[in-house]
């Protein structure tokens, strides 16, 4: 796993933080779930990317990946409070 796919894995975070707040709020009313989700959406995309960038796929690199993501995933968790913090109650 090289610096650039880490790069990718990281800079998803907003992308996860958006899944969360658009896709699973809608479905989910329960908020404690939401950081649980954005881990394991964050594993999932850092998985999946490592397995699509990287030739050959080996499952160590899955295992970095799975690390990576769980960076991302609290990251996203991070970006998601922050939005739900700062924005006025009607957003």
């Amino acid at each position: 796993m090289d610096n650039t796919s880490i790069l990718t894995g990281i800079a998803a975070a907003p992308i996860i933080a958006a899944l969360v707040s658009g896709v699973v709020k809608p479905i989910l009313a329960n908020e404690k779930f939401y950081p649980l989700i954005a881990l394991t959406l964050g594993v999932a995309w850092n998985i999946g990317a490592t397995a699509i960038l990287v030739d050959p796929f080996v499952w160590r690199d899955a295992g970095a990946a799975g690390l990576v993501g769980v960076i991302t995933g609290l990251a996203a968790s991070g970006v998601y409070n922050s939005y739900r913090t700062y924005l006025p109650p009607n957003s």
